[in-house]
């Protein structure tokens, strides 16, 4: 499976020191110049196992541009260009037009969840808790709710 990555998910793992779920759970990740850029800035460095790749085509991104940041706007175009099996993306509007286009999303709390099943962490509410305390992540208490009801917790 390859996913695409967008930032959000990736320093929330990162800051917790549980990055390698991504990598356990699907079989190539890839990211777009601009989320390993500000992966970076915040004094990540991208694990070998993740690959960086630009979108070529740069009308789309700029098309893109006009309603969602750059990295979001190149992790789709990046998506839709390797024909990628899902889109790690979490943000409202970036999902919103993701969808648009007919890309598969799954969010920071879906993987969680699909981490849960795999039997990989213990408790989504847990690792989310430990999310929330290292970085700040957040989403809606209904988002929040179904999901745990989701992972049965």
């Amino acid at each position: 499976m390859i996913v695409v990555g967008d930032i959000s998910a990736l320093t929330a793992l990162a800051r917790i020191g549980r990055l390698e779920l991504l990598k356990q759970l699907q079989r190539q990740v890839v990211v777009p110049e601009p989320v390993r850029a500000e992966f970076e800035r915040s004094r990540q460095r991208l694990p070998w196992w993740m690959s960086v790749k630009s979108p070529v085509n740069r009308a789309y991104v700029d098309q893109l541009r006009r309603s969602l940041d750059e990295q979001e706007a190149e992790a789709i175009a990046l998506y839709k260009e390797i024909n990628a099996d899902v889109l790690l993306l979490d943000e409202h509007v970036a999902r919103r037009a993701a969808r648009r286009e007919g890309i598969r999303l799954l969010g920071f709390m879906g993987l969680l969840v699909l981490a849960k099943h795999a039997g990989l962490i213990l408790s989504v509410r847990d690792v989310f808790a430990e999310v929330k305390r290292a970085s700040g992540f957040r989403v809606a208490p209904a988002v929040e709710a179904a999901i745990f009801e989701r992972a049965r917790e």
